[in-house]
């Protein structure tokens, strides 16, 4: 199985519709997003209703969870808040119904998909986690490799006997081959907003389970 992972749409339509055109060119079998549909930009609605059609796996992502939850919405910055006020009012009753029930994470062929941190947090950041709460975080789930969005930056996190490496500086359409004996939380990039300093514009991840190979596009 090939997929294409893709996060933090954040309501950007033209942005969304730029890196599907790119995957329909990459032979993929399953597209799975981790979350933040909405947020920020202005075409919620458009993003949620492309993301219904064409049948793609959803998590839910801390803008889902603001549009419903106090709690959640009172932790938001104040222009995450406005922006979540304005996607509320923009979205049909059909998509706020579908963004609500969105789950925490999603689990396939041993494989984690989650927003923030696994094994199912929406707000916590991988890329300012430190080395232990990794190692806390591992014994609380069992899968081998966790993808994850959330920061708008591109990681790989390699955990082989309580012994952690990181690399930020990701080379794109290049492959990387993941060993069997190692733990995996892979950071995948943001289709919106990207906070990479190499990456001025949408990315996204290829994932081989098959192979065992991952590789980040960028737009």
């Amino acid at each position: 199985m090939r997929y294409a992972i893709i996060s933090d749409i954040h309501s950007d339509y033209n942005s969304l519709q730029n890196v599907l055109s790119n995957i329909e060119k990459q032979e993929i079998d399953k597209i799975i997003c981790l979350g933040d549909i909405v947020g920020y930009g202005n075409q919620p609605e458009e993003v949620v209703k492309e993301i219904m059609q064409r049948n793609i796996v959803c998590v839910c992502g801390n803008h889902e969870k603001a549009l419903f939850d106090s709690k959640a919405y009172e932790f938001m910055t104040k222009k995450a808040k406005v922006a979540i006020d304005e996607n509320y009012d923009a979205l049909s009753d059909n998509s706020i119904k579908f963004l609500e029930n969105l789950p925490n994470n999603y689990i396939e062929s041993g494989i984690r998909f989650v927003h923030g941190m696994p094994p199912d947090s929406l707000f916590d950041y991988v890329h300012v986690s430190t080395n232990e709460e990794i190692l806390k975080r591992l014994k609380l789930y069992k899968e081998q490799i966790a993808f994850c969005g959330h920061s708008h930056r591109t990681e790989i996190i390699a955990i082989k006997n309580k012994t952690i490496s990181r690399n930020k500086s990701i080379s794109f359409f290049e492959e990387y081959k993941l060993e069997s004996n190692v733990r995996y939380i892979i950071n995948t990039g943001s289709i919106s907003l990207p906070r990479n300093e190499i990456v001025e514009n949408s990315s996204y991840l290829i994932f081989d389970n098959l192979e065992g190979k991952i590789s980040f596009i960028k737009i």
